[in-house]
This record gives C-alpha cells, structure tokens and sequence, in this order.
C-alpha cells in the first residue's frame, strides 16, 4: 500500500511520492480515497509535499486535475484559502500555455503543409492536437517529417521566425532544437521516433 513508502526529503517540503501515487492512481475505490484524504488533512504539510513533489516532476497538472476530478481539494481546503487559490491559478495558468502551444502547433502544422511537408506528430504533440488529456505538460513540440525532408522542415520553421537554440542537442533522432518567444516551448523536428 501506498503509506508504506517512506518520503524523502528534499527542500524545505518532504518528497511524498506515496500521495502523489495515491492521488494519480486510476481507478480507485473509496477505501483508498478515503485514506488519501485522511493522509492530507491530519498533516498539515502534506497536502504542500505533495504539489511540491508533483512540481518537480511536472506532473503539477496532472495532479491538479486528479484531485479535482476525486473532489479531493474541496475537502482539504476551504473557498477562501490562499493555497486552493494558488492551485487554480496554477491551473489556468497551465490551460493558458496549452492554448498558446496548440496555436503555435497548428502554425507549425499549416506552414509545413504549405510546403507539402507533412509532419506526424509525436508524445505531447498528439494531446495539444486532440486537446486531450487537458492536463499534458511538456517542455517541446515533437514533429516527425521522412528523413529527407527534415532539413527543408527546419529551414520553413526559421522563415517563420523561429531561431536555433544556443545549445548544442547531440541528439541523433532529431535535428537541432528550435525556439520562438511566444511559443513557451522547443521545437523538435524528429527523423526518427526515438533515440536508438
């Protein structure tokens, strides 16, 4: 069972990967809801471990939408208390970035079908696209293009404004990273799905 892993600390908050387990499990039954709630509201400090743990791992959004689909936030906080409101903003925040991404992918997509270049897209990409799950973070856009076309594809995202990143990738699934300021993401144009 989940309360038999002992945390770890790391920070000013301990690192209690036994809540964010038990929070992002699917399909639960109510004896184990009920012992994640007692676990949040008899430690005062549990309920900040665990979006602390959750933040370091990016998974932020993901618990945010588990515990509110487990209606677990209502029951640990009240209306009015600065942390639930930190949490929704955090969530709009993240919707928010979600939005400008799928905008930015869809320029993406458009500009290299205009070229007929067409990308399959990869890992995150595929929920911005079908805006699903809602609750998806990631760091970068992932574009697959055939091996031959893969220099063309980089070369018709520069001309729409994009610029190399500073660092070196030695990646050699994908061609160099690119950025643009109002995308708060990377873009990988990939040749092949995975690094072998």
């Amino acid at each position: 069972m989940w309360q038999g892993i002992s945390p770890a600390v790391f920070g000013q908050y301990p690192d209690r990967l036994d809540l964010l387990f038990a929070a992002l499990r699917f399909h639960q039954d109510m004896k184990s809801l009920s012992q994640l709630r007692m676990a949040m509201l008899t430690d005062p400090e549990a309920l900040q471990s665990l979006i602390v743990t959750a933040d370091r791992r990016k998974l932020l959004s993901a618990l945010l939408a588990a515990l509110q689909e487990k209606k677990l936030l209502e029951t640990s906080l009240g209306p009015d208390d600065p942390l639930l409101r930190q949490l929704l903003s955090a969530q709009t925040g993240f919707a928010a970035r979600r939005k400008v991404l799928s905008g930015g992918l869809a320029e993406i997509v458009k500009s290299l079908n205009a070229q007929k270049i067409v990308p399959m897209l990869l890992k995150g990409s595929v929920s911005l696209w079908k805006s699903s799950p809602t609750w998806r973070f990631q760091r970068d856009i992932d574009v697959l293009v055939e091996p031959a076309r893969a220099v063309a594809a980089r070369e018709i995202l520069l001309s729409i404004g994009f610029k190399s990143t500073a660092v070196e990738d030695k990646a050699s699934h994908h061609l160099r990273p690119v950025i643009r300021a109002d995308i708060p993401a990377s873009i990988e144009v990939h040749v092949a799905t995975s690094n072998p």
